[in-house]
């Protein structure tokens, strides 16, 4: 999520009223629709920023229990069927797309908790450590090894019927293979194995922390601070759920627009200096990979570009797990950083370093193609695009080949693209709609401009989540109704 500087000067940033007493902004502030370059770099700050911004709601605990344990191979998943989607609209795309990328995951907002970890499942159900192994080095052999984890936590789960952990753990190993994988199927497994384990847990109990990272993910953020408080009464609390509890009351405050609560949260005093101040958070945190990137998103939504930059950096350097997706996570958000910047060829030059962590990633092609339409490589981009739709079947991507046939002319073409976009965003907004709002907000005023249907979707998400970017889409959609 980033800081909106409007043609009048007005930096939508810190909100400085209670979140209950605001109403929807007011006027225009001078802030219309745009076009070309302009539209298409706002486009894919969006969808990219969102779909990388996951990892933060991914959380602290899924990527400590990454770290320091492996469920492993039992039998391998089924990779041509149960979980592996392809296809120009595979089964289950209509539902897919939403919020998955970045913490606001957009972003997949993937808060996960640390529930496949051997401090919440017990030694008696972990196969062979992996703290030997190599990160993967392509997309394919991560996804594997997440789906032997899920292979093996399912056979624990049935071993055990009666026992929530499991599940509690097999919920969060979907939250994560959500965030590679964009899918929302798996995330609504995940929500699903939640229900279950609370069904079997005794009264008060169950996997609160759980719930309210996949609340967190879904948008549903009116359920989140409960689910957080029911875990805080946990009698003993790990350090890394406290840091999970803190981290996601830091996101949500983010999310409601309110950055300076959300820096306190995480225990930081806000930063009067920008230089000095910004530099001494860093120095305190050094060496946290989850708190480094969870302070690079908070710098970034207060403009802090540069400072957000530095805590990427350290962030890389402290992170010495097994998974190599958070390497590249950290390179991707370092190209966004550039793409803000203007500076494509350095945004290109990040992108290429993340796809060298973590070859075939499509989060990583999609981005790539969104320079190369940017620098007039359109058959390139193309290319990409199509591959991409093929393998994920997000709505997002169907509207970037729209745009590309509506700049060459080719109405039939956009036509096309944009209707099979349409049944998509339209079924999302049935499922999963607070999820939704945000994409589809994108997808009928830059797409469709359709103006009007724009300007409802960014009032319900306004109302969701008061913050700087929903703001920045309610103006601009009053703008354009009004002109």
């Amino acid at each position: 999520m980033k800081p909106t500087t409007t043609s009048c000067g007005e930096t939508c940033g810190i909100a400085q009223e209670p979140r209950e007493n605001r109403s929807e902004p007011g006027g225009p502030c001078s802030v219309g629709p745009d076009h070309g370059v302009a539209r298409t770099v706002r486009w894919s700050r969006g969808f990219g920023r969102a779909v990388a911004g996951a990892f933060l709601c991914l959380g602290a605990v899924v990527l400590t229990a990454a770290e320091s344990t492996a469920h492993g191979p039992g039998t391998h998943a089924p990779k041509a069927n149960a979980h592996k989607h392809q296809g120009s609209e595979p089964h289950g795309a209509e539902t897919r797309g939403a919020e998955m990328h970045g913490v606001e995951i957009h972003g997949v907002e993937m808060h996960g908790v640390e529930a496949h970890g051997a401090e919440m499942l017990g030694s008696d159900m972990h196969g062979p450590s992996n703290d030997s192994l190599e990160p993967a080095q392509s997309y394919e052999n991560e996804l594997e090894r997440v789906d032997e984890e899920i292979a093996f936590l399912t056979r624990i789960s049935e071993e055990k019927p009666g026992t929530w952990k499991p599940l509690e753990g097999l919920a969060g190993l979907y939250q994560e293979r959500a965030r590679l994988t964009g899918s929302l199927d798996d995330l609504m497994r995940a929500d699903q194995l939640v229900d279950e384990a609370f069904a079997l847990a005794a009264p008060g109990a169950g996997p609160f922390l759980q719930r309210a990272a996949l609340d967190f993910s879904l948008h549903r953020f009116d359920r989140v601070e409960d689910s957080l408080a029911k875990a805080e009464q946990k009698v003993i609390l790990s350090p890394s759920e406290r840091a999970a509890i803190r981290g996601l009351r830091a996101d949500l405050m983010l999310q409601f627009g309110e950055p300076e609560a959300s820096l306190r949260h995480l225990g930081r005093t806000p930063p009067v200096d920008r230089d000095v101040s910004w530099l001494t958070i860093a120095a305190e945190a050094e060496g946290d990979f989850v708190e480094l990137s969870r302070l690079a998103t908070f710098a970034w939504s207060v403009g802090q570009l540069e400072a957000a930059e530095r805590f990427l950096v350290k962030a890389a350097d402290g992170y010495h797990g097994p998974r190599a997706w958070p390497q590249a996570w950290i390179h991707l958000h370092r190209g966004l950083l550039d793409l803000d910047r203007g500076r494509w060829d350095e945004a290109l030059s990040h992108y290429e370093d993340a796809s060298a962590e973590l070859s075939g990633w499509w989060l990583v092609d999609e981005h790539v193609a969104e320079i190369y339409r940017l620098q007039g490589r359109t058959a390139e981009a193309k290319a990409i695009y199509l591959d991409v739709v093929e393998r994920t079947g997000h709505p997002e991507f169907l509207d970037a080949l729209a745009e590309l046939a509506a700049d060459e002319g080719r109405t039939a073409d956009f036509e096309m693209w944009a209707s099979r976009a349409d049944r998509l965003y339209e079924n999302q907004l049935v499922s999963t709609p607070e999820a939704a709002w945000g994409h589809a907000f994108d997808h009928y005023f830059e797409v469709r401009r359709d103006h009007e249907r724009a300007l409802q979707l960014a009032k319900m998400d306004y109302r969701l989540r008061p913050n700087a970017e929903t703001r920045e889409r309610l103006t601009r959609a009053r703008t354009a109704v009004s002109s």
